[in-house]
């Protein structure tokens, strides 16, 4: 069929996207729901994935997300960590239930340095590179029989933007790369000058090469029109979709516990010790609270291997009023924010976290419960908060503030007026479906543009 016997026909993207259902976690839901929604648009998303990307959180219900005439291509890889991490994961757990004899609050990390240090030296720029001669492969292939308009990548893992650098390369087709992080400046880049060089030129060839950049934060895409200003960039955050809550049941708080309720996944960068550092203080102030407050943690406390939240939250004498649960399904973790009083967000002190939006963010604005956000002032995710007037701000290093305010929320709560202060303006600035058109709108003119 030629081009032109095409015209009319719903336009062909190439979505590298080694995250992909049933892989779980906030991490996937940009591409699932990028890839729902793009046909409303005029584009077909030909999905490129892994067959099996290893050991994360899965969610066999996002499946029922992905259109049925999607093609998603999985391919084998080659996973060598594996088997460490679920060696890690095993033991990690046994610690946490008592089973070997140790209290969890008295350990450090079990991942065993040798191994992290030949990780860091041999996996240029992450894990998930073994995956990238079996994904260019099938990629070649799918272009071949295919013939796509365009090509898309999201990172991380960094791997998907050199699985499209090799295709656009080959093919000539334009390629957007997606950011929904820093790559070399983000906080758990590891502390070895010699792969911070070579990773930096990758970023740079990245930039360079594709033909327009979307990442989700403005202050990311200022640092990298800082490096590539001759590169077109457009900022396209993270939403939430109006579907999961329309399905949702609005059952809403349990009457009588203030709930303040976290969920995702907590670890050494996103650490939750300032906070319960808070809420002991806060505890030992005013003894009412007590009987009267719980922190709900939904996700995971930490990395498997690491206990940096879980000795936190036992060294602050808080695990009597936190009522933990594991990974749940993406629809029940809607549910969760709609029960809370009190939705908590939580950006670490690390260089640029200013920058760092979290996914979550968005489906807390939807659920349209207060947040408290301990975030960088002044940074993209508290000028969100301050912007929709949604939730109160504190540092992140500032147990004080934090106190302070959950203290204000409490007490709002506990005469009757909590939601009283919050409007949740805007927010449907941030739809997932209207997202999507932007980044249809960013398709169409790429696919239409002079070839550099």
């Amino acid at each position: 069929m030629t081009r032109d016997a095409r015209e009319g026909a719903a336009k062909k993207v190439l979505f590298i996207s080694y995250f992909f259902p049933p892989v779980g976690g906030g991490g996937v839901q940009r591409s699932v729901k990028f890839v729902k929604y793009l046909p409303a648009f005029g584009w077909a998303p030909i999905v490129l994935t892994s067959r099996q990307a290893y050991d994360f959180d899965h969610d066999d219900t996002l499946l029922a997300e992905i259109p049925p005439e999607t093609q998603v291509h999985r391919t084998t890889s080659v996973e060598p960590m594996r088997a460490v991490r679920r060696v890690v994961k095993r033991r990690w757990e046994r610690a946490l239930a008592g089973a070997d004899g140790g209290a969890a609050g008295a350990r450090g990390s079990l991942k065993p340095r040798l191994l992290v240090a030949l990780k860091n030296a041999l996996f240029v720029p992450d894990n998930e590179i073994p995956w990238l001669p079996f994904a260019v492969g099938r990629g070649c292939g799918i272009i071949a029989r295919e013939r796509p308009d365009a090509i898309y990548s999201t990172a991380s893992p960094y791997t998907d933007h050199l699985v499209a650098l090799q295709l656009a390369r080959r093919s000539g087709l334009p390629w957007i790369a997606d950011f929904r992080d820093f790559w070399v400046d983000r906080a758990s880049f590891p502390p070895i000058r010699w792969r911070r060089a070579i990773e930096r030129k990758l970023e740079l060839q990245v930039l360079r090469e594709a033909s327009h950049v979307v990442t989700v934060s403005p202050l990311i895409t200022e640092t990298f029109r800082g490096r590539v200003p001759a590169q077109g960039y457009t900022t396209i955050p993270n939403g939430y979709d109006e579907a999961d809550f329309a399905g949702a049941p609005d059952a809403g708080p349990e009457p009588g516990i203030f709930r303040l309720t976290y969920t995702g996944i907590l670890n050494k960068e996103r650490d939750a010790t300032p906070v319960f550092e808070a809420l002991a203080r806060l505890l030992a102030a005013r003894a009412d609270l007590r009987e009267r407050l719980r922190l709900r943690l939904v996700g995971r406390l930490d990395d498997p291997g690491d206990f940096t939240n879980i000795n936190a939250l036992a060294a602050h004498g808080l695990e009597a009023l936190a009522e933990r649960s594991p990974y749940l399904p993406h629809a029940r973790v809607i549910r969760e924010m709609r029960r809370a009083d009190v939705l908590l967000l939580l950006i670490g002190r690390y260089p640029r976290c200013e920058a760092d939006i979290t996914g979550k963010l968005f489906e807390y604005l939807r659920a349209r419960r207060p947040i408290l956000a301990v975030v960088p002032p002044g940074g993209a995710a508290a000028r969100i908060v301050e912007g929709t007037r949604s939730g109160v701000v504190a540092a992140p290093d500032d147990p004080a503030a934090i106190a302070r305010g959950i203290e204000q929320l409490f007490d709002a709560w506990n005469a009757g007026n909590l939601d009283a202060g919050f409007r949740w303006e805007g927010i449907e600035a941030y739809e997932r479906r209207r997202l999507t058109g932007e980044l249809a709108g960013v398709l169409d003119r790429v696919v239409t543009a002079p070839r550099r």
